[in-house]
């Protein structure tokens, strides 16, 4: 299912904002770039990531938060789990999934960038191989100093002018995963 074909309800109408403003549509395009896969989206909070990477109906999406909101937007490739996926019991559980996916989204709280870094890093040592989407790196201070800044510049691209307003980084940690808009 298309996220064209769902209805939502009217205060998601931000669904459908330009790229710059909201990353949806970004999420949506990246999904394009990989089929029959694993998609990661870690920090689930409304769904909405969630339902943005399920744009491509042969992928499936395993969304991640520790905290319910309220109802999420369903779809029939998407699987939301109430798991911290970033402990080492998480990562022993989930781990060779997340290595295997082409395509990670990761948005969580409290946004000081201390957990950003420690999950790039881990991804890094592991030999990820995919692209991992992070919102927020600009709008939170400590989200740049201590996370974005350091990521290696010859792996990573802003892409909030076609993401979100608060700030759209891309992280390859290879040449084969950074996706068509970056070559």
């Amino acid at each position: 299912m298309r996220i064209s074909e769902i209805k939502l309800p009217e205060y998601a109408t931000f669904l459908n904002m330009p790229p710059g403003k909201e990353h949806y549509k970004l999420l949506g395009y990246l999904s394009t770039l990989c089929d029959n896969a694993e998609i990661f989206d870690i920090g689930t909070c409304l769904g909405y990531s969630a339902l943005a990477l399920a744009h491509n109906p042969t992928n499936k999406v395993l969304s991640f938060d520790i905290t319910r909101i309220g109802s999420l937007p369903s779809a029939d490739n998407i699987k939301y789990y109430l798991e911290n996926v970033l402990t080492p019991e998480g990562k022993e559980k989930w781990g060779k999934r997340i290595l295997a996916s082409p395509l990670i989204f990761f948005d969580i709280a409290p946004h000081e960038g201390f957990l950003e870094y420690e999950f790039y890093s881990w991804l890094k040592e592991n030999n990820y191989q995919g692209l991992l989407v992070c919102d927020d790196i600009h709008y939170f201070k400590e989200m740049t100093e201590n996370f974005w800044n350091k990521v290696d510049a010859k792996h990573k691209l802003d892409a909030t002018n076609v993401g979100h307003w608060s700030g759209t980084g891309l992280i390859y940690f290879t040449e084969k995963a950074a996706p068509s808009l970056i070559n």
